[in-house]
Parts: C-alpha cells; structure tokens; sequence
C-alpha cells in the first residue's frame, strides 16, 4: 500500500486506542447523555477502531487478527476496570465491545474501507 499518510493514519489510530484505554480506566469517565444501561459508547468505540484500522490494514487474515486483537483489549480493560475502585467489571461490556468489533468489520467491506483514501485523495498531495 502506498499511501503517503500512512503512517499518519496508524498514528491516530494509536491515539483513538490510547482514547478508549484513558475512557475506560478514568474515575469519572464523560457523561454521553443516554441512559446507563445504553453502552453505546462501547460500541462506538470499538467499532470505530475496528473500521478505522481496518483501512489501513486490508487483507481479510489482518482484520480478522485485528477483530481478535481489539476484542481482547475490550476483554482486557474490562478485567482492569474490575480492579480498580472507582469502575467496575461487566460480563455485557465485553460482549457490547465485541459487537462493536463486529459491526466495523461488517462495515469495513463496504465503501467505508475507502474513507482515508478519499481524504487522502481530496488533499492532492504529490
């Protein structure tokens, strides 16, 4: 792949990680408005990660390796977040994150995966 931004790309891509690992390990995370129950953040977040690298990364053995990789971090921080004393440890937080994974690597085949390189495109860089 010879994007130009490449290496821009995985970095906020990083970023958008280290986001969700400072989201879900805060003591007072940001209040979304929805009702507590509604974890629509979790599946936000992970599918927005799954769709995000799955641009950069896009042969089907990657993303299926980077859907594993980012439901074990989902796991991971549940785990976590079950050690400290002001978040707490929920079976459904996993499986919400999951979906989320899910859901962006459905949407990752569709004309999503080109989304970076549009914006790559639209700066006409040389």
């Amino acid at each position: 792949m010879a994007w130009k931004l490449r290496q821009v790309w995985i970095a906020c891509g990083i970023g958008f990680v280290l986001l969700v690992v400072h989201l879900s390990l805060t003591p007072d995370p940001p209040n979304l408005g929805v009702p507590e129950g509604l974890k629509i953040g979790h599946l936000v977040a992970y599918g927005w990660l799954m769709i995000w690298f799955g641009q950069v990364y896009r042969t089907k053995i990657r993303r299926f390796l980077l859907a594993a990789a980012l439901c074990a971090l989902g796991i991971a921080l549940e785990y976590v977040q079950g050690l400290t004393d002001n978040r707490g440890f929920e079976n459904t937080d996993m499986m919400i994150n999951a979906m989320g994974v899910a859901l962006g690597l459905a949407l990752v085949y569709t004309r999503l995966q080109n989304i970076e390189r549009m914006f790559e495109a639209m700066l006409e860089l040389p």
